[in-house]
C-alpha cells in the first residue's frame, strides 16, 4: 500500500520491530488465527490517524525519544531471543527480562552444548572419525 499510495523518506512500510513486540504476546496469549484481527484493526487505527492528519504531531516528538523507543523495541526483541539461544525451554510469563533471566539460570544449571538435530545452528557435519572412516583409512595407507 505504501509503494502504491507514496509517502515520504521517512515512512515505514512492512513488518517493523516494533510490531513484532506487540505481536508476539498476541500469538502466545491467543494464537495465531488473532493476528489477521490485530492486522485489520492495526490498519483501521492508521488510516484513522493518517484522515486526521496526526503525523505532522511527530514533528514535536524529539528524536532522542523516538530513538530511545527504537533501542527499548531491539533489547525487548533481543531478550525474547535468549532461551532459543541456549537451547531452553522458555518460562511461564510476560515479564521479558524475567524470562531471559530464568532461561540463563537454567542453562547455566545443566549446560548442554549440544544441538538437537535439524535444528538451526546445528552442524551439519561431524569432524568427529567414525567407524568407516577409520576402515578406509587403513585400507588407504601403502603397505
Amino acid at each position: 500500500m505504501a509503494a502504491f499510495f507514496g509517502g515520504s523518506a521517512l515512512q515505514v512500510s512492512g513488518p517493523t520491530g516494533a510490531m513484532t513486540v506487540v505481536l508476539v504476546p498476541i500469538v502466545h496469549a491467543h494464537g495465531a488465527s488473532e493476528v489477521l484481527a490485530v492486522g485489520v484493526l492495526t490498519g483501521l487505527l492508521l488510516r484513522a490517524l493518517a484522515l486526521a492528519r496526526a503525523g505532522r504531531y511527530m514533528a514535536l516528538v524529539p528524536a532522542p525519544v523516538v530513538e530511545g523507543f527504537t533501542v527499548g523495541n531491539a533489547r525487548v526483541i533481543g531478550l525474547q531471543q535468549i532461551p532459543a539461544a541456549l537451547g531452553v525451554s522458555p518460562a511461564e510469563g510476560e515479564m521479558v527480562v524475567v524470562v531471559a533471566w530464568q532461561a540463563a539460570r537454567d542453562f547455566l544449571t545443566v549446560p548442554d552444548f549440544t544441538y538437537p538435530s535439524g535444528s538451526p545452528g546445528a552442524p551439519t557435519t561431524s569432524l568427529a572419525p567414525t567407524a568407516a572412516s577409520s576402515e578406509r583409512s587403513k585400507t588407504a595407507q601403502p603397505a
